[in-house]
């Protein structure tokens, strides 16, 4: 069962977006922390916000199993919402 849904305000202090090889609406959020980097793989639905992905970046280019597994989970995502 899927709790009822609250809408939240995103305070947005810092962070850089970039668009990810695969698909419209899908960006790429970059959050670095201590000594680490992380992503954040999603897209904006009109009615959600769908994260695919979120992993620690080693390399400068995203991984193609990442890719892969993203747009493998949004294509799973579409054809469960239709």
């Amino acid at each position: 069962m899927i709790a009822p849904r609250k809408d939240k305000p995103l305070a947005w202090l810092r962070g850089e977006i970039k668009s990810p090889p695969f698909g419209a609406r899908c960006h790429e959020l970059r959050v670095n922390d201590a000594g680490q980097s992380w992503r954040i793989v999603y897209r904006i639905d009109k009615d959600a916000i769908v994260i695919a992905d979120v992993f620690s970046k080693k390399t400068r280019s995203t991984p193609r199993q990442v890719i892969e597994t993203c747009r493998r989970r949004l294509r799973e995502y579409d054809d469960a919402s239709s």
